[in-house]
């Protein structure tokens, strides 16, 4: 039944846009230099995108975020009930997970409806196409926002955006980054694109509108940003069908969008929440973590990877804020006062390069946003850098402006007959490098970054163990196998009874178990954490359930200040029983004290193993 009305809502809103659809108009003929030049920028972005579906197809997935959206799709499978989101039962679950999560429930619904059209809930499959087709999506919107400053604009836009680390490595894991930015670029392009009366514009800009507050929290934002957006569009002449649209819009995406954020207000209390009990415990210190993780830990920090990370955090982001920058220093080049003055008064719609404009002034808005939120002691827009990817359609098209200028320019000086040889060389030089860098970003981002650590295992002694313990395995297997984090889990469910309940340091992981977790965010878990006695707090676990503990390879606040660590290293109390590259699972023991023998490594009494891991020549034999 659920599979119908998705089937059947998919065809009524392609049959609506079919309806409604723009007239085609004609192909604006190019010179074969120019065709070149798209054709280039085309065939990068073909490539980028056959990159993405073959990483979501042929690639598990290990990302920690994605995991726990497949685990709450797994509960919806389950319960086959929207309103068992958010996950805050995890007594009542199957797998124990436990995920206050205020965003809307778009991802995890979607995620229901892929298992229903492969019948189970035991793996991924089909989930991992939501965010691919998501990212192309949003790669053709920036594409046509792009094409109405030109098409060289429209592509070079497209590549920058698609291009980008964090997104393109974000959108082949299943992260839903890919759905708020979708969201985010619909509305954008709503705006400046669509033709109509004012209630009718008011009309298809709610419904997007409304469609993007379903995909993520941080959609509220698209709210202010877009009707700031709407007044530049129609400027202070028009002020009239500002508030016609206004009025319009706001009324629709409130009737599309508001039933999860009132049930946020019902379970939570407020439109969204972002502050579990644990996250919550002055004791634990989590400001502190999240700030030094993010390297936000002083003033200067702040400023440049907190409000100009799309500059600095070039591993995030690339090249794509320079380009903006650049794009940037050209519009304005050719803007004058008068022509700002007209364009504040009669709207960007009048103004030739009014969606560059309007992309430019959004990103913008949003970095005056993140100022004042810093200003007032919030730091929740800057200590993630995938936030600000709501941003990278708008930096995109500015970027690919300034992309078709600085071709445009090159164009016209290959053509000069007057040119000299040397200008020719250069440019020639400056074009092949261009492709060169392009290339090897397609390279190492596209592919090494996601295929370099998967291991054959016919040349893997630990992938051949595991073949053996599980019989026939498939690739997907010996991948995660390979995968440290994800093999202690594996372990669990080959080495463990299934009646086992595991702390999960990483509940995410559990996704791959057989076994009940308790997630280290549970409010179960406060006492524990409040606890200053190691026995005590064993036997407190032990009355829960738990008889398994599994610790990451990197430290949480909940180990290091709380007494979970002592717990753990404490022989008399949990023993460990399996560890990979740090990752570990530790087993607990009973509560009664034991002396701790005493560590011998006296040669005799222990055995010692010695080898030779390098022979160096005595000087003998070097004179």
């Amino acid at each position: 039944m659920h599979l119908m009305l998705g089937i059947g809502l998919m065809v009524l809103t392609t049959s609506v846009a079919w309806r409604f659809r723009a007239p085609a108009t004609a192909r604006v003929p190019c010179s074969s230099q120019w065709a070149r030049g798209e054709r280039c920028l085309a065939a990068f972005v073909v490539a980028w995108i056959t990159a993405l579906l073959v990483n979501a197809v042929f690639l598990p997935l290990v990302a920690n975020d994605a995991l726990e959206y497949a685990t709450v799709g797994r509960l919806l499978f389950e319960t086959r009930d929207l309103a068992s989101y958010p996950a805050i039962h995890p007594e009542s679950t199957g797998s124990g997970f436990y995920g206050p999560w205020s965003h809307p429930p778009l991802y995890p619904a979607l995620i229901y409806l892929t298992q229903v059209v492969q019948g189970h809930a035991s793996e991924p499959g089909l989930m991992r196409m939501i965010s691919p087709w998501f990212a192309i999506a949003t790669t053709a919107l920036v594409f046509a926002m792009g094409n109405m400053a030109g098409r060289t604009a429209g592509w070079a836009a497209a590549l920058v955006f698609i291009s980008a680390q964090l997104f393109f490595s974000g959108a082949d894991s299943a992260s839903i980054d890919a759905l708020p930015v979708a969201g985010f670029c619909l509305v954008t392009s709503l705006l400046m694109g669509i033709a109509g009366s004012a209630w009718q514009r008011g009309v298809w800009i709610g419904m997007g509108m409304g469609l993007a507050l379903w995909t993520h929290s941080q959609s509220i934002l698209v709210v202010p940003l877009g009707l700031a957006v709407l007044a530049l569009f129609h400027g202070r002449s028009n002020w009239r069908s500002v508030l016609v649209e206004t009025v319009f819009i706001l009324g629709v995406a409130a009737v599309v969008s508001a039933w999860p954020y009132f049930r946020n207000y019902t379970i939570y209390g407020a439109l969204i929440s972002d502050n579990p009990a644990v996250f919550a415990m002055p004791e634990l210190r989590w400001k502190d973590y999240f700030l030094m993780s993010a390297g936000l830990n002083h003033g200067l920090s702040v400023l440049q990877y907190g409000v100009l990370k799309g500059w600095f955090s070039v591993y995030s982001f690339g090249a794509s804020y320079w380009l903006m920058t650049l794009g940037a220093v050209l519009l304005s080049v050719r803007s004058s006062g008068a022509g700002a003055r007209r364009t504040l008064e009669h709207g960007l719609r009048a103004h030739p390069q009014g969606v560059v404009w309007a992309c430019l002034g959004l990103v913008g808005i949003y970095t005056l946003g993140v100022v004042t939120s810093l200003m007032i002691g919030l730091d929740l827009m800057v200590k993630n850098d995938r936030y600000l990817l709501v941003m990278l359609p708008m930096v995109a098209v500015v970027a690919g402006y300034g992309a078709q200028r600085v071709l445009g320019a090159g164009r016209r000086i290959w053509g000069n007959s007057r040119a000299g040889s040397w200008l020719r060389f250069w440019l020639t030089a400056g074009a092949l490098a261009a492709v060169g860098l392009l290339s090897a970003q397609l390279v190492v981002v596209g592919w090494y970054s996601k295929w370099s650590y998967v291991l054959d295992a016919r040349s893997s002694g630990h992938g051949h163990q595991v073949l053996q313990a599980y019989g026939a395995q498939t690739r997907f297997d010996r991948i995660l196998d390979n995968t440290p984090h994800i093999e202690v889990v594996r372990w669990l469910s080959r080495e463990l009874p299934k009646e086992a309940v595991i702390l999960a340091l990483r509940p995410s992981d559990m996704y791959y178990a057989r076994q009940r977790m308790i997630s280290y965010l549970d409010p179960r878990m406060l006492p524990i954490y409040r606890e200053k006695d190691p026995p005590r707090a064993a036997t407190m676990l032990r009355a829960m359930g738990i008889t398994h503990i599994q610790l990451t390879d990197y430290e949480l606040p909940v180990s290091y200040n709380a007494v979970l660590s002592s717990v753990v290293n404490d022989p008399a109390l949990a023993k460990l029983v399996h560890g990979t590259s740090g990752a570990q699972v530790y087993e607990l023991t009973d509560s009664g004290r034991h002396p701790i023998a005493p560590l011998i490594f006296t040669p005799g009494d222990m055995e010692w193993t010695s080898w030779t891991l390098l022979t160096i020549p005595r000087a003998e034999y070097l004179a």
